[in-house]
């Protein structure tokens, strides 16, 4: 069930770049690097949550480095 959701996940992608692509000038590669950038890590961000999605977010990593911190200044 993974891998179709992965495959649901990359045609998203490439829907994006298919009708995204065009619009950005052709003399603007930058941009297009961001872009390409951009929608690689997130291709890696969404299929790494669809085959672990039990691992913890940001903010509770955040919470357990500055929760000591908080308790100090109180």
């Amino acid at each position: 069930m993974e891998w179709l959701y992965t495959v649901g996940i990359i045609v998203v992608l490439s829907l994006i770049v298919y009708f995204q692509w065009p619009i950005i000038n052709p003399d603007q590669k930058k941009e297009k690097m961001t872009f390409m950038t951009l929608l690689i890590i997130s291709l890696f961000l969404a299929v790494f949550l669809v085959f672990f999605p039990d691992t913890t977010s940001p903010m509770q990593v955040l919470e357990k480095i500055f929760r000591p911190l908080g308790k100090l200044l109180s």
